[in-house]
Formats: structure tokens, sequence, C-alpha cells
């Protein structure tokens, strides 16, 4: 199976890790303060986990087929914590969205990168579908500026599973944007719905 491993599904799966790694984070936040407990507690059995191991020795089957799957797992993994932890209380958002920040700042890139080098960074860290999906349009660039648009919203299907609200699902990925561009020098900001974009601040 290692045959049919490239560079890219290596970091599409390094992308599943890391966005799992920051479900239990909210999760671990959520038993420590005692948020929606049954429901966090019962993650793992109510949906399944994530292998452990190197990915050629983790994959069965047709590598684009496994890797799909995992994206869906992930985004459903995530949807369930937000969806329980809110349903309960909607104010947590607040909380939630700290956990958010702080797992990306303690991931983010170094300072004085230029916003093409953050815009890859993110690229290399978010979820967005798969890569034939290609659903990130990249509208403008220049040396102090990038625009780009997401066009399509691949996380609504798993978020709706468990009716996890849409905004607050953003919520989250913005904070933790804003954390892993949190020593850059480089800004994240919304300027429509699914519109971007990354400013340098400094210079």
């Amino acid at each position: 199976m290692s045959l049919f491993l490239g560079p890219i599904h290596t970091w599409l799966y390094d992308k599943v890790k890391f966005q799992d790694s920051l479900t239990r984070a909210i999760a671990d936040m959520a038993l420590e303060k005692g948020y929606a407990t049954e429901e966090i507690k019962a993650l793992d059995t109510s949906l399944a986990t994530l292998e452990e191991g190197n990915l050629e020795e983790i994959v069965n089957g047709s590598i684009h087929e496994w890797l799909l799957e995992r994206v869906g797992l992930v985004e459903l993994r995530l949807a369930y914590v937000l969806s329980s932890i809110l349903k309960e209380d909607a104010s947590h958002i607040d909380e939630i969205e700290k956990v958010a920040y702080e797992f990306g700042a303690k991931q983010a890139c170094e300072p004085g990168v230029s916003v093409r080098f953050a815009y890859n960074y993110l690229d290399d860290k978010l979820i967005n579908g798969m890569p034939c999906d290609r659903v990130i349009d990249l509208v403008s660039e220049n040396a102090k500026r990038i625009v780009f648009e997401q066009y399509e919203d691949v996380h609504a299907q798993y978020l709706d599973v468990f009716e996890c609200e849409h905004e607050a699902y953003y919520k989250v990925r913005f904070a933790l944007i804003k954390g892993l561009l949190s020593k850059s020098g480089i800004e994240f900001r919304v300027l429509d719905s699914h519109k971007y974009e990354l400013v340098c601040l400094e210079g």
C-alpha cells in the first residue's frame, strides 16, 4: 500500500489529525467544566476514532476513499462536540473559542512571515474537503494582502447531522485561524459570507 502513498496523502492526513486534536481539546475543556458530560464522554462510542500509527501501516483499501472517510469522521466528531456543548448552553461558545485560539497559538507560524506563507500555513492546517474539491479560490494577491473565497460550504453536511449551528462552527474556526496567525503580523479578516482576507500589518 505504501507504493500508492504520496506527499499529498500525508499532508491531508496531518490536517485530519490536527482537527481531531482540536476536537479533543474542546472535549477536554467541556469535561473539566462539566459541560454536556454524558454526551462528551460518549464521543468515542458514538463515533469512530482515528487509527493510530503511520499512514502506510493503517490504510486499508483505496487511499482516496480511506482519507475521504477520515475527513468525514473528524468533521462529524467536531460537529458532535460543538453541538453537545452548545445545545446545553449556547453561551459556552466564548470558552470554546478561547480553547480554539489557544490551540492554534501553540502551533502559530513564526513572526514576520509573508501573506503567502500565512495563506499556505493555514492551508496546511485546515480541512476544506478533499484536495480535489478545490473549494478555496484565491481571488487576489499582492505582497501585503491576499483575498480568498470558500465557494462551497463543505462543512455544512456534517454540521447538519448533529444540528450544529453553522455560525458557531465558523466562530470556532476563525478563533483557530487567529491563534495560528497570532505571532505572524498577519491579520485574518472576514469580508463577506465565505470571503476572507489576510493582511500584513507590518512594514
